[in-house]
């Protein structure tokens, strides 16, 4: 086990943790590994940091805990592939040592059966999902096992002609390890498949699962007399009728046979090129097909796919070849530009290896994991000109985890995910108002909703349930067990009961006196300060900053009991003086804009 420039990890007979230093080492609160020396982390073994510089190799076979990210190089994860069940692990990028495969997080990684035929595949940790023998890789160590499928009592499938007969529209399917959704109840036979046995899997939601069955169909050979042979140079043979779709497979990333059957396809047809994650759509391709009413769809590997509306390509232009390669969990936006991503919901990054411009919109079919279905992938990418995020579109994601995004562009993106789509429907809010990025922040972020589907009426006066809702949203809407004890609840909107009870059971905002609340008493510009005070001291946030406001010509109609609160807001950047008038009007009615404006201020630059 010994080797020079690495650090080892253990736990000897007794359980204590040994560690066997052999090369640079600081220290657990920081540690870094130099160029050219290596870091094991055994099973068993588990180190917490809170920062970590590794411009070496750390190979993770127990736990890395860290509180912030890693700089420098990847780790590398452990994956225990069973020794019984599983011949092969393999991935771009692979480090082996003990015979334990390490592969950094992001990786697409492939696993082979030692047994024939179809597998269901077993694997830690529980949310991972194994997909057509392949997964990314998490930021943890996997484990994986294989068990062989039963064989379908009663096949479905069946060879007639030139197709593969029997299917469920919409379904997956594996196939001789690819993967298929076939949009009627036919296939196109391959030609490598004819004259062999295929192993065809019927998928649940995308994914062999326990429940999944495995056929083996004999497939004639085309001298048998019962296939009709392919056309020269097609993947599909010919087509008997011109004004039937067909769908034309081309695998192994042929360009020029796909250049050939998209200058010769028909209205209506769709020509699917099958390739790998590091491949280059050609730009004579796209001219190629450019204007047809013909779908290209380009599979690389088994969970991302691009689609090409053709009719949207235009004529005449000379187009760029465009990178394929699709990276999920990358690191690569800045940590200060993520913070101003809207709210605190769970996010993924991708980046794109194309740069700039497709020249046309594509469709690009990701997954983001089957725990997110049902909810919305909201896309963000990162503009490196005024380095902010920018939304760009909302998919639903389905339930085997994919999500569909159309875009014009590569960039490097933020898929945000969330319970709703950050796409906004407001009318009254117009392109270009003063007012439309505060508004698109406190909606996606979910501190402010509109006051209809298709409305936020932002010239409207905000009212003290209004806000009692908002810093109810902003605390991120805890569970409320009492009720509160106001007099005149009965006139509190019934949105804002959970909302008034939490204020008043914290204090951030008071009744009006006599144990009444006055939920639609219009709140001015002091009072908004005044709440947004208490909830700061609420949460121990500093106070200390204070503005002057002596410099507004209305300073002397601040309310005694606000001045502290006016002061701390505009001492914060929260609430300024009017640019019209220069006064800070303390006694004017807060309108729904102004709140959206000052709600963002805060919650990008106040809350912790």
């Amino acid at each position: 086990m010994n080797a020079p420039n690495a650090i080892y990890f253990h736990y000897d007979d007794n359980q204590t943790m040994v560690a066997d230093f052999v090369g640079y080492y600081s220290d657990l609160m920081e540690f870094s590994i130099e160029k050219g020396w290596e870091l094991r982390i055994h099973p068993g073994a588990w180190i917490q940091s809170l920062r970590v510089n590794n411009n070496g190799t750390i190979l993770v076979a127990g736990t890395l805990d860290t509180d912030s990210k890693i700089k420098g190089n990847f780790p590398y994860y452990a994956i225990n592939a069973d020794s019984e069940t599983v011949a092969s692990v393999s991935a771009g990028d692979t480090i082996v040592r003990d015979d334990v495969t390490f592969v950094p997080e992001g990786q697409v990684v492939t696993l082979k059966s030692k047994g024939t035929g179809a597998v269901h595949w077993a694997a830690q940790p529980a949310y991972l999902n194994v997909t057509n023998n392949k997964f990314y890789m998490p930021d943890e160590v996997v484990s994986v096992k294989a068990s062989a499928l039963p064989l379908e009592a009663t096949p479905t499938i069946q060879a007639d002609g030139e197709k593969l007969t029997g299917f469920t529209a919409g379904e997956y399917y594996s196939i001789s390890d690819a993967i298929f959704r076939p949009t009627g109840t036919t296939l196109p036979i391959r030609p490598e498949w004819y004259g062999t046995t295929v192993s065809i899997v019927k998928l649940g939601d995308g994914f062999v699962t326990g429940d999944s069955f495995a056929q083996a169909l004999a497939i004639p050979s085309q001298s048998g007399g019962t296939v009709t042979p392919p056309n020269p140079g097609s993947g599909t043979g010919s087509k008997p009728d011109p004004d039937d779709p067909e769908e034309i497979v081309i695998s192994d990333g042929d360009w020029e046979e796909a250049e050939e059957e998209l200058s010769q396809a028909d209205s209506g047809d769709t020509v699917i090129v099958e390739t790998d994650e590091d491949d280059t759509l050609p730009g004579e391709v796209l001219e190629s097909a450019a204007g047809k009413n013909v779908t290209l769809i380009i599979q690389v590997g088994t969970i991302v796919s691009w689609e090409i509306d053709c009719r949207e390509i235009p004529k005449a232009a000379s187009l760029q070849d465009i990178s394929l390669q699709v990276s999920m969990n990358t690191q690569g936006i800045p940590e200060s530009v993520l913070q101003g991503l809207p709210g605190s919901h769970p996010f993924q990054q991708m980046t794109l290896g194309h740069d700039g411009p497709f020249g046309f919109p594509v469709k690009l079919h990701t997954n983001v994991g089957r725990e997110n279905s049902g909810k919305w992938a909201n896309l963000y990418y990162y503009n490196e000109e005024t380095e902010k995020m920018e939304f760009e579109t909302a998919a639903r994601v389905t339930a085997s985890g994919d999500a569909v995004f159309t875009m014009t562009h590569a960039s490097q993106y933020a898929i945000v995910l969330d319970e709703k789509s950050h796409t906004l429907s407001f009318q009254d809010v117009k392109e270009g108002s003063w007012f439309q990025g505060a508004v698109e922040y406190v909606y996606r972020a979910g501190l402010m909703a509109g006051t209809g589907d298709t409305t936020f009426e932002p010239n409207a006066k905000l009212t003290r349930a209004m806000t009692a809702q908002i810093l109810y949203n902003l605390e991120g809407t805890p569970e409320v067990t009492g009720e509160a004890t106001f007099t005149d609840m009965n006139t509190a909107p019934d949105w804002s009961v959970d909302a008034i009870a939490w204020a008043q059971d914290t204090g951030v905002v008071a009744g009006m006196g006599d144990n009444t609340f006055a939920p639609n008493l219009k709140v001015t510009r002091e009072q908004f300060a005044q709440m947004l005070y208490n909830y700061a001291k609420y949460k121990k946030y500093d106070l200390a900053k204070a503005g002057d406001l002596t410099k507004f010509p209305d300073a002397d109609s601040v309310s005694f009991w606000a001045e502290n609160a006016l002061s701390w807001a505009n001492g914060n950047g929260l609430i300024n003086g009017h640019e019209d008038t220069t006064t800070i009007d303390p006694q004017g009615n807060t309108i729904r804009a102004q709140a959206a404006s000052i709600l963002m201020n805060f919650d990008l630059n106040l809350v912790k």
